[in-house]
């Protein structure tokens, strides 16, 4: 019995042990910020991303893209009745999505924010399915998240409005523990799936991407002359990525599992220099969550 007390207690202590909002709220700030910077690099391409004349078009992309769930062409066909333009259905969902995103990231209205910046980013991932990387699908998963989490209760235009102070309870721990354990089940996953392949294990890949010419910022050719290197760092990125140690991270305190976390980003971004240091939804958004913690 002293056994089984011992592991409730260790359970509802992991769930449920009185947090901050303020991890929640960085999440929250960080991610508005990251994905309004993207709508900001990425407005000057909408028309060849979104319009019917862009870089795939019509049947093309119809085919490419899923029928079933909610796209721009399907907005276009309706509101075209009414005597909207193709352009100004892209700039009205546009304008609507990066309000949604201002709003998200100042605190304003947070959950209805959250739920009209999902609903938009969905719309727009599957008007361009093509076009989409791992960091689009992290954003959507993180806005769908912020629709249910109290991720305004803190550093949020509401909370200064309302005078509340952010204190500390059990659905704040709660909801860091849900979204610390779907980030270590899918970097377990990716570093799985990222094992099965031999181009890891011998640095094939590593050597690839940096001599392609879209990534290569920097002539790497001398790694040519230092295999070894490519293969141990290749590895090192499969167990960063892996992450397993974070299903024991999570139980312990604030302090171990910042210096693990900081570590793997240091790893996967900074150890093997500026060429490797590529923007990661994931990582960025992870970190606000164990730092805060």
């Amino acid at each position: 019995m002293n056994l089984w007390r011992a592991f409730s207690n260790g359970i509802i202590n992991f769930f449920f042990r009185p947090a901050s909002p303020r991890p929640l709220a960085a999440l929250r700030i960080g991610l508005g910020s990251v994905m309004l910077l993207q709508a900001w690099v990425t407005h000057s391409a909408v028309w060849d991303l979104f319009s019917s004349q862009g870089i795939v078009q019509g049947e093309v992309a119809t085919t490419l893209n899923r029928p079933e769930l909610p796209q721009l062409m399907q907005l276009q066909a309706w509101l075209a009745r009414i005597g909207i333009s193709e352009q100004s259905c892209i700039l009205l969902v546009g304008f609507c999505y990066v309000v949604a995103l201002v709003f998200l990231t100042v605190g304003w209205r947070t959950r209805l924010a959250a739920l009209a910046a999902w609903f938009l980013h969905w719309i727009l991932m599957n008007s361009a399915d093509y076009t989409l990387y791992g960091v689009d699908t992290y954003a959507h998963v993180f806005l769908f998240y912020l629709m249910w989490v109290p991720a305004g209760a803190a550093w949020s235009v509401e909370s200064w409005r309302k005078g509340v102070v952010p204190l500390p309870t059990p659905g704040n721990r709660f909801a860091l523990r849900v979204l610390q354990l779907h980030l270590a089940v899918t970097y377990l996953i990716s570093g799985y799936e990222k094992a099965q392949g031999p181009q890891w294990w011998n640095g094939e890949l590593l050597w690839r991407a940096v001599s392609l010419p879209i990534y290569q910022q920097y002539n790497m050719s001398w790694l040519a002359w230092w295999p070894t290197l490519s293969m141990l760092s290749g590895w090192g990125d499969v167990g960063a990525g892996t992450r397993i140690y974070n299903f024991y991270l999570a139980a312990c305190d604030a302090q171990t599992l910042d210096c693990g976390n900081c570590g793997t980003a240091c790893w996967h971004h900074g150890f093997l220099g500026p060429p490797f240091i590529w923007l990661d939804y994931g990582d960025v958004n992870g970190l606000f969550i164990w730092f805060f913690s």
